[in-house]
């Protein structure tokens, strides 16, 4: 779980990785995207409206860590709640890039990792940014159902 800390003692933003992954169809670059969920805790200001970016990278495979893409929100500024939120990033992979992932992870989970900030749209008094990162791990039959439903692609 990546945190983040915006000002000196003010509040916590915590984000977890889910394995809720989503492969959708394009030609040559098909659009991936990754859920997570974000609470927030201590003294922060109830809706207040955050932008989530990164970028994304292969862990824990063989060989160096590679980049896959840069991550961005699917939907509109995420908004602090008391409760738990649900945010999906997206990034483009091309079939190339998926054959390399299949290649590398041979079969075992698919390990990522995001490299995330967040920035307050509506915090002028705090730091308005803060940048952490968190693994997100995907069964092997997770993803490869996604990829099945590819349909040309990959065993």
């Amino acid at each position: 779980m990546a945190n983040f800390q915006f000002g000196v003692n003010d509040y916590t933003i915590s984000v977890r990785a889910t394995q809720r992954v989503h492969l959708e169809q394009g030609w040559d670059g098909h659009r991936l995207t990754l859920t997570f969920e974000v609470s927030a805790r201590d003294e922060y200001t109830v809706g207040a409206p955050f932008l989530v970016s990164g970028g994304l990278w292969t862990s824990d495979l063989p060989g160096s860590a590679n980049w896959v893409g840069v991550l961005h929100l699917v939907a509109e500024p995420i908004s602090l709640r008391p409760y738990a939120t649900t945010i999906t990033l997206g990034t483009t992979v091309t079939d190339r890039l998926l054959s390399g992932l299949e290649e590398a992870r041979a079969g075992a989970d698919l390990t990522l990792r995001a490299y995330l900030t967040l920035t307050a749209l509506a915090e002028t008094e705090r730091w308005p940014s803060a940048s952490d990162n968190e693994i997100i791990r995907i069964p092997d039959a997770t993803w490869t159902e996604q990829l099945a439903q590819l349909g040309t692609l990959h065993p």
